[in-house]
C-alpha cells in the first residue's frame, strides 16, 4: 500500500474500539522498530523503540499530561540551529551564559523559571534559621534535614587520620574554645583548638614549622615554633626576621650581628643587649638617626674605630645666638657629688642631682621633680650631661681672660 490520504474539513483517525487493548502504529525499520502507540494496561501514550506497546518507552504522556522521558545511554539534549528556538523555560530560552536555571541565583517568586532552593527569595537577602531545610547527600539519595540538625551534628564530629593527613575533631557546644582541630596533609595549614587556645601551624618551603596562637580568654596574640626552629618572617621569599630558638632576635641577618654579619640583633642570653652593625665595611657609617616633623635631629655614627653619638648642632638651623657671659657664675652653683644609686651600692660614681641642675642649665634635664607615675613608682628625672659642655667651655675662656688680665 502508498500513501493513506483522508480528505476533509476534519479528518480523523480513529485506532482502536474502546475496549482493553493496546492500539499502535508500528515503524517497521530495516535493523530497529520504533511505535506510536496506546499502552492499555498503563493507560499511557507512549513513543518507544520496537513493535509492542511498552517495551522500551522513550517518550511517555499519561493521562493527567505528565511527561516522561525514560533514562537511557544518551543525554537528553534539545538542539537549536538559531538564535530563537530551543530550550525554553516559561517562554525563554535557556543559553550556556543565561540565568534561565535560576539555581540559587536570586530569582524573584514571580518568574517562570525554575526556582530552587531559594523559595523565590534573592540569594543573601534573608539570614539562615534553625528550622530552614537543609538538602544532604546519604549515598546517592537525597535527603531533607534542618540547619539546627546539621548545626548539632558538626559541633561532635570526628574525622580521623594520621596527624599530617587530613583530620578534623570537633567537639563540644563551643568547639573553637573546647577541642577543634583541621590537619591539612602538605606544607599548607594546621589549625588546633584546645582548652581555650586557638593555634594555627604552616611550614613554608618545607622548612620549619611556624605556629601563631591566640588565647581567647586574655586576647593574647602569640606567635612560635613547636619545636626547636627558628621563627622566621620575610616576604617575597625572603627573610627579613628571626628569633632563634634561644629567644635571640635578628633583622636582616640569620645571626647576631658582629664585625662580619651585618644587621641588628638583640642578645636574650647575656648582657650585650642591642647589636647593631650597619656595614661591613670601616668606612663612616649610621647606625641609628632621630627624626620629628623637624627633621633629622640625631644619630649614632662609627667610624674606623669609634662612635659618635651625634645631636643637629647646624648653624642654619639656629638663630638668636649671644655669647654666654655669664659661665663662671652659673658653673660655680653647680653642685657635683659622688654617690652611688640604691639598687649598686658597691659602685660609687660622680655626678649631679638633676633637679638641681634644672635652674641652672634647664636644657640638660627631662621629666619633673618628684614625679610618680599611676602605680606611684617613680618618674626618674634625667641628665644628659653633654649639654653641660657649653657652660664649661664658656667658663674657661672667661678664667682665660682673667688670667692673661693678671698675667699682665
Amino acid at each position: 500500500m502508498g500513501t493513506i490520504q483522508i480528505d476533509g474539513s476534519t479528518p480523523k483517525l480513529t485506532i482502536g474500539n474502546a475496549t482493553a487493548e493496546d492500539a499502535l502504529i508500528v515503524f517497521d525499520g530495516n535493523a530497529q522498530d520504533f511505535y506510536i502507540g496506546l499502552d492499555d494496561s498503563a493507560d499511557d501514550l507512549v513513543i518507544g523503540l520496537g513493535s509492542a506497546a511498552g517495551t522500551t518507552p522513550a517518550i511517555s504522556i499519561n493521562e493527567d499530561r505528565d511527561v516522561t522521558i525514560s533514562d537511557g545511554a544518551i543525554d537528553f539534549d534539545v538542539a537549536s540551529h538559531d538564535t530563537s528556538n530551543g530550550l525554553k523555560l516559561g517562554g525563554t530560552l535557556v543559553t550556556a551564559t543565561a540565568a534561565e536555571l535560576n539555581i540559587m541565583d536570586g530569582v524573584t517568586a514571580t518568574a517562570a523559571e525554575i526556582n530552587l532552593i531559594d523559595g523565590g527569595t534573592a540569594r543573601g537577602t534573608t539570614a539562615i534559621a534553625d528550622g530552614d531545610g537543609v538538602l544532604i547527600n546519604d549515598a546517592g539519595t537525597m535527603r531533607q534535614t534542618t540547619v539546627e540538625t546539621l548545626k548539632t551534628y558538626i559541633g561532635s564530629v570526628t574525622l580521623s587520620g594520621s596527624e599530617n593527613n587530613n583530620i578534623a575533631t570537633v567537639t563540644g557546644a563551643n568547639a573553637l574554645i573546647g577541642e577543634a582541630r583541621l590537619y591539612y596533609d602538605g606544607d599548607v595549614l594546621w589549625q588546633e583548638a584546645s582548652n581555650g587556645t586557638t593555634e594555627f601551624r604552616q611550614t613554608v618551603d618545607g622548612g620549619g614549622t611556624y605556629w601563631s596562637s591566640l588565647i581567647a580568654s586574655a586576647s593574647d596574640v602569640k606567635l612560635y615554633t613547636r619545636t626547636a626552629s627558628p621563627l622566621i618572617l620575610g616576604c617575597n621569599n625572603t627573610e627579613h626576621m628571626r628569633v632563634a630558638n634561644n629567644g635571640d632576635l635578628y633583622v636582616n641577618c640569620t645571626a647576631l650581628p658582629s664585625a662580619s654579619v651585618k644587621g641588628f640583633g638583640i642578645d636574650a642570653k647575656s648582657s650585650v643587649g642591642m647589636i647593631v652593625t650597619a656595614t661591613n665595611t670601616t668606612s663612616a657609617d649610621s647606625h641609628y638617626q632621630t627624626f620629628n616633623p623637624n627633621g633629622q635631629v640625631g644619630s649614632i655614627q662609627t667610624s674606623g674605630s669609634a662612635t659618635s653619638f651625634n645631636t643637629s648642632s647646624d648653624y642654619r638651623l639656629k638663630e638668636n645666638q649671644v655669647a654666654i657671659a655669664d659661665g663662671i657664675t652659673r658653673l660655680k652653683n653647680l653642685k657635683p657629688y659622688r654617690f652611688n644609686f640604691k639598687v649598686d651600692p658597691d659602685t660609687t660614681v660622680d655626678g649631679f642631682f638633676a633637679h638641681e641642675v634644672s635652674s641652672i642649665v634647664p636644657e640638660a634635664i627631662s621629666g619633673e621633680k618628684d614625679a610618680v607615675d599611676e602605680n606611684g613608682d617613680i618618674k626618674a628625672q634625667g641628665i644628659d650631661q653633654a649639654k653641660l659642655v657649653p657652660l664649661l667651655t664658656a667658663a674657661i675662656i672667661e678664667l682665660e681672660a682673667r688670667v692673661k688680665t693678671l698675667e699682665g
